[in-house]
């Protein structure tokens, strides 16, 4: 996935079709880890949405993406473990001013 397609509607339709396969994607969560900090939204959102899909699978990457360094990907992740189920911490690291609620 990821970047080896210049093309971002490639790029999302791939992302798509692997959270259309769902748990049985989860070889797939770290490129999707990845594709979180994408700057084309659609992308990122449909990372998201497979990540979601995956379901408990990609929590353990997900919580590690809490700290990552862009804000964007904290709280894509953040939006992903709530989706799932799980409660991500109160204030996400490295971004004191915020919390998920």
């Amino acid at each position: 996935i990821g970047r080896q397609s210049g093309d971002a509607l490639v790029r999302e339709a791939a992302v798509v079709a692997l959270g259309e396969i769902g748990s049985a994607a989860w070889d797939a969560v770290p490129a999707l880890i990845v594709l979180l900090q994408e700057a084309d939204d659609a992308v990122a959102d449909a990372a998201e949405a497979a990540l979601i899909k995956i379901g408990r699978a990609a929590v353990p990457a997900l919580a590690e993406a809490l700290t990552d360094d862009d804000e964007r990907v904290r709280w894509r992740a953040a939006s992903a473990m709530t989706r799932i189920g799980f409660q991500p911490p109160a204030r996400l690291p490295g971004d004191p001013e915020r919390t998920t609620t």
